[in-house]
């Protein structure tokens, strides 16, 4: 069963959604971690680990979701930031 794309704002994950969530709980988790994610201040850093503990989710997810964006949306998700 192929999770199916939701409106993310006007942004361009809704493909990231569908090419990394298998089903609605890695589509809920998905979204969790690029929300999170979106949070980080321009110039701050943080863990997989950290972004996973406000998840109440292991850092491994965090991790096999940020690197699978492409380079379109890594560049929205981290403005100024060279891939």
């Amino acid at each position: 069963m192929r999770a199916k794309s939701i409106r993310f704002g006007q942004s361009i994950f809704a493909d990231t959604f569908s090419r990394i969530a298998k089903s609605q709980a890695d589509l809920h988790i998905t979204t969790e971690i690029i929300r999170w994610a979106r949070l980080i201040p321009r110039g701050q850093f943080t863990t997989y680990g950290s972004i996973a503990a406000h998840i109440n989710i292991v850092p491994r997810r965090v991790a096999g979701v940020l690197p699978k964006l492409s380079d379109a949306e890594a560049a929205e998700l981290y403005p100024g930031i060279g891939c």
